[in-house]
This record gives C-alpha cells, structure tokens and sequence, in this order.
C-alpha cells in the first residue's frame, strides 16, 4: 500500500501533469487512494446505512475490483461488518480480495461473478441488519453520495487547473462513475468513456451510456479478465483504469484530464 491515502473521509484530489507529443494530459491521481474514487463516498453512505440500523454491507466482488478494497477499508474505519462473495480466477483469490480481507472483511469464493450475486442475496436474506451493494455500488443513497464528492473534487480541478477541462477520460464498468460525472459536469464537456468489458456490450447500462449526450464510448481490446496490453505511465488498475492509455495515446489532446480511479 505503498504512497496510498489512508483517510477516511474525501481528500482534496491530486493533479499531475503527463506530457504527450500532442499536448499535457492532466491525471487525477485517485490511485492514490485506497480502493479509488469509488472509496471518496463510501464513509458518508455507510453512515446513512449505520442510521438506518444496518450493521453489514455484503457485496459481490469481480476478481480485479477495487470497489471490494475501497468497501473493506471504509467499513473497518466506520466499524460496520464487510462480507465479500468474490469471484475467483483460476481458482485463486486475487490480490484485491485478499487485501480486502487484510481490512476485516469475510471472503466467501465463487465460480463465476453470477454465482457471486446469488449467494450473496441469498447471504443478505438470512442475516439480519445487513445490506446488500449492487455492482457498483448502484443504489441511490450512495450515488447522492458519490454527486456531492465528485461535484466538489470537480470544482477543485477546475481551481486547481485554471480552466474547466472540455474533455474527460474514464472508465465505464458498471457505468456509475460515468452516469454521475454526465450529471456533475458541464454539458459542454465530453466524456471519453472506455468500456473496461466487465458487462456485455448488449447490456443496458453500457448502452444507456453509449446513448448519452455528450459520451463518446470507446471499447476495450482486452476482454475483462485481460490486463491491458499497452501499460501506462502510472499505476493504474490493469483491468479498469489503465485501458484508457491505449484511447488517450491515440486520441488525447492538450488540457483532457484522465480520470485515473484507481491502481
């Protein structure tokens, strides 16, 4: 966990500049943090969770998620009980899983992210005080969350850069990241969105984003379980994050900003 930001509520982001033969990329360092961006509203949904008297956050996990680290850490720093049903490859936990574990969370293995989902909905059923995450974090008590951090680490970019960025690179898994930027940022700013594969290129929410204005959509090369092919400048998950490189080589241009959520 080397250079990592061990902080409990949303720290000020972080901008480095990348030269490129075209012009400077501007990187959100959000690798920085434990488990990424998706870690910035975690502590603020957990309290609303903690609240409303559940003492358990249950989630199925994909192998190379950093959403499973960023939920482990949070949970250990609001005291609330973590339970993962991971998705193991090649029938080995993955580093991520088993640094969520070293946070206190409870790994439970499974075959296949599907299975995954099923034992823990059946797991959430038959425990009481617990709650269960959708991929993704996808229900709107932590995607309020996530608009207000992303809203606020927004207009820090745009102090901290001197401009509002015209065009943003992230990346679309589950699609959370990339519906609540289209809803935080300017109209006028394209989003660059990398399809990471972790969904069918049929399923709805990855054509919901391939629809919005504003969204051009690119498609990873590597399928998900892949580890990107062209390796980036910075530490940058290899399955997420880091296939944006390959795009923002090709394609980036002075002043973007690439949207680096996690290692």
């Amino acid at each position: 966990m080397k250079n990592l930001v061990k902080a409990a509520i949303s720290p000020r982001v972080i901008i480095m500049p990348l030269a490129m033969p075209q012009g400077v990329v501007q990187v959100v360092r959000d690798d920085m943090l434990i488990g990424g961006t998706k870690q910035r509203a975690l502590y603020h949904y957990l309290t609303t969770t903690a609240a409303a008297g559940y003492n358990e956050i249950v989630y199925a996990s994909p192998p190379p998620a950093s959403e499973q680290v960023a939920l482990a850490y949070m949970c250990q720093q609001r005291k609330v009980a973590c339970t993962l049903f991971c998705w193991q490859m090649d029938k080995r936990y993955h580093p991520f899983s088993l640094q969520a574990e070293s946070f206190g969370a409870t790994i439970y293995p499974c075959d296949s992210l599907e299975q995954a989902e099923i034992a823990a909905r059946v797991y959430t059923e038959h425990t009481p005080d617990s709650i269960k995450l959708p991929l993704g974090f996808n229900v709107p008590a932590y995607i309020d969350c996530l608009k207000a951090e992303i809203a606020t680490s927004w207009q820090h970019v745009i102090a901290d850069l001197g401009y509002e960025p015209a065009r943003v690179w992230l990346p679309a898994g589950s699609a959370v990241l990339s519906n609540v930027f289209r809803e935080v940022v300017s109209e006028d700013t394209l989003l660059n969105c990398v399809n990471v594969r972790l969904l069918p290129e049929e399923e709805e929410r990855i054509r919901a984003v391939a629809s919005r204005a504003g969204v051009h959509l690119f498609r990873a090369r590597e399928s998900f379980l892949e580890p990107c092919i062209d390796i980036p400048p910075i530490p940058s998950n290899p399955h997420y994050d880091a296939k944006l490189w390959y795009f923002i080589h090709q394609y980036g241009q002075h002043q973007d900003v690439w949207w680096n959520a996690a290692r």
